[in-house]
């Protein structure tokens, strides 16, 4: 059980860096779910009664029983079955063997934030060249660009039926897309310098302070800033 802590938290480093607050969820997004580690957390969460965004399964890069794959960058996710691993620059690599499989080179800037949808089909790369891409993991070609958003682009995520892309555009809030077009469907003026965005549902998302409603934006409900989150001046 050592060892597999330790891989766990070897294969987190890169978002424990940006995002200390995140270390319960990527151990238990990693581990299987009757590890002490993550049974202790669940306890512990139980008992000081506290709200989280708890992972539902193991949906990180797994920990398993062989070698760690040593691969060029940090690893953001895996696909369901492992055959592929994402690595938070825009690369994918082997699950087997760490071998480099395809790297998202239309950006004209580095890659900030990355997501991968439900059926391991699209990956979606937001970066501080200001625009969103989709792109198709079969064929590694773009599929689709958001243009200009007027700044950096810190964080994507796609619905779980792909059929709406969100991300937050630094000084500039929130915006959705359609997936498929990367067509606007909605702006949030909800700006802060990191904005927490994760599908509840295709129709819930949840940022560092709300419960939004999908596609429309609208709050359904407000929550206390989680703590070292705090708004922009």
């Amino acid at each position: 059980p050592c060892d597999e802590i330790v891989v766990a938290l070897c294969l987190s480093l890169p978002v424990l860096n940006v995002r200390p607050l995140e270390l319960a969820s990527q151990l238990i997004g990693r581990l299987e779910p009757e590890h002490p580690i993550v049974q202790g957390i669940d306890a512990v969460m139980a008992e000081r009664r506290l709200s989280w965004m708890k992972p539902a399964f193991p949906c990180q890069v797994p920990v398993r029983s062989h070698p760690i794959v040593r691969v060029e960058e940090g690893l953001e996710t895996s696909s369901r079955d492992g055959r592929f691993l994402l690595g938070i620059g825009g690369r994918t690599y082997s699950g087997e063997t760490g071998c480099l499989l395809q790297v998202f080179e239309s950006h004209s800037g580095s890659i900030d934030s990355v997501a991968l949808s439900f059926d391991d089909e699209l990956i979606v790369t937001g970066s501080d060249d200001q625009t969103v891409r989709v792109w198709s993991v079969k064929t590694g070609e773009e599929i689709v660009c958001s243009g200009a958003l007027g700044d950096e682009v810190n964080e994507v995520a796609i619905s779980p039926d792909s059929s709406f892309v969100v991300c937050s555009v630094q000084c500039r809030g929130i915006r959705l897309f359609k997936a498929n077009s990367l067509e606007p469907v909605a702006t949030l003026d909800r700006t802060c310098r990191y904005n927490i965005l994760e599908f509840l549902s295709s129709s819930c998302l949840i940022t560092h302070d709300a419960v939004l409603s999908v596609p429309g934006l609208e709050t359904t409900r407000e929550f206390k800033a989680l703590r070292g989150v705090s708004p922009s001046p």
